[in-house]
């Protein structure tokens, strides 16, 4: 009988363990490894992979939306868990993807392919950045488009943080000079 389920002296069975599902925390330091790694290696296309995921917060099912339609427009708009939602890509970015496009000879469609001509598959791109690994001294379980979206998703939340207190000082000076000239007691 497998040891988890053995009961214990007074017949009670022990406390499952769960395992967590969250991803290994990634950071900053790390990405720039595995973009010098790319970089080293010359895989242009990992590259952009990891920088596509670090910089837009992109899910990997999604990558078949990177286009050169959208790059053009420097955004384009996914449907999650029945929610529109728009994702910008970073004009230096976006240069990156058109030049590599252009060299590809990709002039519409998705950016990234697969030899056969049709998008790279999630576990195909995921592999491509697991590949890194070794070459940028991170852990393989730190190497994949989760872990650059929470790093994605840490930066944000930490720049909207930093921002927070001054868009609140702004509203408040702002509420405080309207009951200045248009406040009911002020005539």
């Amino acid at each position: 009988m497998p040891k988890h389920l053995v009961r214990s002296k007074n017949n009670v069975l022990p406390k499952q363990v769960h395992k967590t599902n969250a991803p290994p925390i990634l950071t900053r330091d790390e990405y720039h490894r595995l973009l010098t790694a790319a970089k080293e290696k010359g895989d242009e296309r990992t590259y952009l992979l990891v920088k596509l995921f670090a910089l837009t917060g992109l899910n990997v099912q999604e990558l078949p939306q990177i286009t050169v339609e959208a790059v053009a427009a420097g955004q384009f708009t996914v449907t999650a868990y029945g929610a529109k939602h728009t994702l910008r890509i970073p004009p230096a970015l976006a240069k990156d993807l058109q030049s590599y496009a252009t060299r590809q000879g990709i002039t519409t469609g998705s950016i990234f392919l697969q030899r056969n001509g049709t998008p790279l598959k999630r576990f195909s791109a995921a592999y491509l950045i697991r590949t890194l690994a070794k070459d940028a001294n991170v852990a393989p379980e730190k190497c994949n488009p989760r872990a650059l979206r929470c790093l994605f998703q840490a930066l944000k939340a930490e720049a909207e943080a930093q921002f927070k207190p001054m868009v609140e000082e702004t509203l408040k000076r702002q509420l405080e000079e309207e009951q200045m000239t248009a406040g009911w007691n002020n005539a």
